[in-house]
């Protein structure tokens, strides 16, 4: 895994020197960068790292992976820091998270002790999110999923028990105040044609699982 800390507009040149280097985990730590207008906000910049796929893996099955996120239901954290190469691959969204990447493929990834960081700074600052839609079949929310990170919102999938189901929840985060995550909110509904959706303020466990990973 090469390490490399960047601002998002950034990434690509570092993903294709990542698909340079070849395949597996590399140990090389690059200078930040900082993006423009950022000053010297540490939180507008990530510290990622390049996993480059190998044959047979698929975002659902990198997340899934006990040395990235352990959870498969996390591969929209790979999608969004890689979208403008994975729209080239030109499938269904809905069969996205499993189909297989193409071997050598460089995908950019943030890390949870990486993410955690940046979420324990800023998450008391955006504790309001939106919920899209809820189902017990997670594959109900990919193509929502997918459409609003191709539109650049940051969208997530959590899960809560409710009457002994495991239910998962697409969202999307991470707002100052109720005010503006509703301003999204009716954004969203236009966008995706849904009926509703709804504006929550997250609890803490869900803000530092995922804020550090929004922009």
């Amino acid at each position: 895994m090469t390490t490399l800390a960047c601002g998002k507009r950034y990434l690509l040149p570092f993903l294709i020197f990542g698909l340079l280097l070849g395949t597996g985990f590399r140990a090389a730590l690059a200078e930040e960068p900082t993006a423009p207008g950022s000053g010297t906000d540490s939180d507008s910049s990530f510290s990622v790292r390049i996993y480059v796929a190998r044959e047979g893996d698929t975002l659902s099955s990198i997340a899934g992976q006990t040395r990235i996120y352990n959870n498969s239901l996390k591969w929209p954290l790979i999608y969004f820091f890689n979208r403008e190469q994975l729209q080239d691959m030109k499938v269904p969204a809905a069969a996205l998270p499993s189909t297989p990447l193409p071997p050598g493929a460089a995908m950019a990834l943030v890390l949870p002790s990486e993410a955690e960081k940046r979420a324990v700074r800023r998450a008391e600052e955006r504790p309001w999110v939106v919920n899209i839609m809820s189902s017990v079949d997670a594959e109900d929310l990919v193509p929502s999923a997918i459409r609003l990170i191709d539109f650049g919102r940051f969208a997530y999938i959590s899960e809560w028990t409710f009457r002994e189901k495991r239910w998962k929840r697409l969202r999307l985060g991470f707002f100052k105040d109720r005010e503006t995550a509703t301003e999204s909110a009716r954004m969203v509904l236009e966008e995706l044609g849904l009926p509703n959706c709804w504006v929550v303020r997250a609890e803490w466990s869900e803000l530092v699982e995922f804020s550090g990973y929004a922009e």
